[in-house]
C-alpha cells in the first residue's frame, strides 16, 4: 500500500499558489517530504535572480512551487530508471527522459476530503517574500513554515531541515 500526499503551497497574501498530489511516500518519517526538506535546505530566497545565483536560490514561492514539482517528477525518473533495468532490460530511456505518474496538479476546486490522500502538506512563507528588503537577500532561507495535516487527525505544525519534525 502506498502513502499518498498532497502539498499545497501558499504566499504570503495566503493564497493558494499549486496543489502537488504525490501517489507514493509521502509519511512524515523519511518520506518524500523529508528528501523536499533536503533539496530546499541548499537553497536561499530571493526576490530576484542574481547573476551568479541560478542553482542555489528559490525566486518566491511561485517558483518554490515550479521547483519542488520538477524535484519530485526527477526523483521519481531516478527510481523508475533504476528498477526499469530489471524489470525491461530491452528497453532503452533516453537521458533526457521524464518518467509519467507518481507526481501530479491537483484541481484548485477539487475537495480534498474526497481524495485518497492521508498527510496533506501546507507550505507557507514566514516572511513577505515579494517585499523583501536587500539586506535580507541571499541569506539562508530558514523562514519556511510547514504545516502537516493527517487527513482525519489533528495538525501538525514541522520546519523544514534535514527531517520532517513534529512540534510538541
Amino acid at each position: 500500500m502506498t502513502t499518498r500526499g498532497l502539498i499545497e503551497v501558499f504566499n504570503s497574501k495566503n493564497e493558494l499558489l499549486t496543489r502537488i498530489y504525490v501517489a507514493s511516500d509521502m509519511y512524515p518519517e523519511n518520506g518524500l517530504m523529508c528528501e523536499v526538506a533536503r533539496f530546499l535546505s541548499k537553497r536561499y530566497l530571493v526576490n530576484g535572480i542574481p547573476p551568479d545565483g541560478y542553482f542555489d536560490v528559490v525566486n518566491g514561492m511561485d517558483n518554490l512551487a515550479a521547483l519542488i514539482t520538477a524535484h519530485l517528477i526527477h526523483w521519481h525518473t531516478k527510481i523508475i530508471r533504476r528498477y526499469a533495468k530489471h524489470w525491461q532490460p530491452e528497453v532503452k530511456v533516453g537521458r533526457d527522459a521524464l518518467a509519467a505518474g507518481e507526481v501530479y496538479l491537483y484541481p484548485f476546486n477539487a475537495d480534498i476530503m474526497d481524495s485518497d490522500i492521508e498527510y496533506l502538506y501546507q507550505l507557507y512563507p514566514m516572511v513577505d517574500e515579494e517585499n523583501l528588503p536587500l539586506a535580507e537577500l541571499g541569506r539562508p532561507w530558514t523562514s519556511l513554515r510547514l504545516s502537516l495535516r493527517n487527513i482525519g487527525d489533528q495538525i501538525l505544525t514541522c520546519r523544514r531541515g534535514t527531517g520532517i519534525r513534529r512540534s510538541s
